[in-house]
């Protein structure tokens, strides 16, 4: 999240998704394989509908930074940014802000947040087909997320091409 110049929170939704692992986790899928033609199925198309169900969690928090204020030197001034806690103020700087012939220019900075290590379930449910193409098996998925915490980075639409086991 972001802050303004007088170091408020401000809602944003811009996130960093690092893959981190974790050191437990369960998933489970029940899929349903509709019928088809004869002549559907010879060219290699399998529909079906799923539901997928799963967590991972025990992952190890990393190091979070807040930075509330960057403070950028004027030019002429020596030293590079200064990075301060939220409400902090620049060298020179009043409560009001940057005024004229100050050392340091003031910018918002942001906070991390550490979303997403649970137990709870997320679901899914969707349909999907499968093709034997000449180039190797072919997924087409649409999925919605039932259950889902914070944090959670959902998709409607997934492409797999590989084998499957």
């Amino acid at each position: 999240m972001n802050y303004d110049l007088d170091g408020n929170l401000l809602f944003s939704d811009a996130r960093i998704t690092d893959a981190l692992g974790g050191r437990a986790y369960y998933m489970g899928r029940i899929e349903l394989e509709f019928p088809l033609s004869s002549g559907l199925k010879s060219v290699g198309l399998r529909p079906s509908a799923f539901i997928d169900v799963g967590s991972l969690w025990k992952v190890k928090q990393p190091a979070l930074t807040d930075i509330g204020i960057v403070c950028t030197p004027n030019e002429g001034v020596s030293g590079g940014q200064i990075l301060l806690a939220p409400g902090a103020h620049c060298a020179g700087e009043g409560a009001a802000g940057t005024l004229p012939g100050d050392d340091y220019v003031r910018s918002a900075g942001f906070k991390e947040f550490f979303l997403g290590n649970s137990p709870k379930p997320r679901l899914s449910i969707g349909i999907g087909v499968n093709w034997t193409s000449p180039f190797g098996p072919l997924r087409l998925d649409l999925a919605k997320a039932l259950l889902k915490q914070k944090g959670d980075d959902t998709k409607l639409f997934s492409f797999n091409v590989g084998t499957q086991f």
